[in-house]
């Protein structure tokens, strides 16, 4: 029985591929929920160079059974845009997710020198920092929607 998964979808991403190319290598939301069915995950790691598209991510919490196990999601260095949007997303499959890492989890994100050569990968760290924070709130207000519903 597996508990852990990394997905490395195009890092890094081939240099012929421009900008207009990269759309080919999103991890899209569809591809995230299929983890739905890996009830025994409990680590995730994605890796992308391009990022995750959760735009058209809108799970409804009463048509889906959320995936409970998985507790650790290792996000590397995935760009990330929309911290808020993503946070629901995550909340809503993933009810167990208790810790978000990044490559930068263990680098001294405030040195300046740092700061200059790791902006766009900082900027991430604490894009993903920001999910992890609003991922136990969502939670709560599903859990108080669940309440209301029963009373």
């Amino acid at each position: 029985m597996y508990t852990d998964l990394c997905i490395w979808v195009g890092r890094p991403m081939p240099p012929e591929l421009d900008a207009e190319d990269s759309d080919d290598y999103l991890i899209r939301s569809h591809s995230i929920q299929i983890l739905l069915r890996v009830v025994n995950l409990t680590t995730l790691a994605i890796m992308s160079a391009v990022g995750i598209d959760l735009d058209d991510a809108t799970p409804n919490a009463d048509s889906i059974l959320p995936q409970t196990s998985l507790t650790y999601m290792n996000m590397d260095y995935s760009p990330i845009s929309a911290p808020t949007p993503v946070a629901r997303f995550l909340s809503a499959i993933f009810s167990g997710l208790a810790q978000i890492g990044t490559s930068r989890e263990y680098d001294d994100n405030d040195d300046p020198q740092e700061l200059l050569d790791h902006a766009e990968a900082i900027g991430f760290h604490y894009a993903w920092k920001e999910v992890h924070s609003l991922i136990p709130h969502f939670l709560a207000v599903r859990a108080e929607e669940r309440t209301q519903r029963v009373e």
